[in-house]
């Protein structure tokens, strides 16, 4: 039981200075985007993509944090099981 508390807490430590360090990259984007330079011609404009507004990043984590989780968890399960199996028999 310790190892699974010290696994989780680890990953919890992991998870979150991940989270930590990649928020601050998505904060310094500013909505609307202020022009830095003056409007192109139409054929020049059309190479670069336009700028929707959303950003995944800590969705992307989100979802990495949960995935990892939800496989520690399945795993310490598993071990868990066997060891009771292991001693009843």
């Amino acid at each position: 039981m310790r190892k699974v508390s010290a696994v989780a807490t680890a990953l919890f430590v992991m998870a979150a200075t991940i989270v930590a360090l990649a928020l601050p990259a998505s904060a310094g984007v500013s909505y609307p985007p202020t022009p830095t330079a003056p409007p192109q011609p139409a054929s020049q404009a059309a190479s670069r993509l336009a700028f929707t507004g959303s950003d995944s990043t800590p969705l992307v984590v989100i979802g990495l944090i949960a995935l990892t989780l939800g496989a520690v968890l399945i795993v310490a399960t598993r071990r868990r099981a066997t060891v009771r199996a292991g001693k009843s028999a």
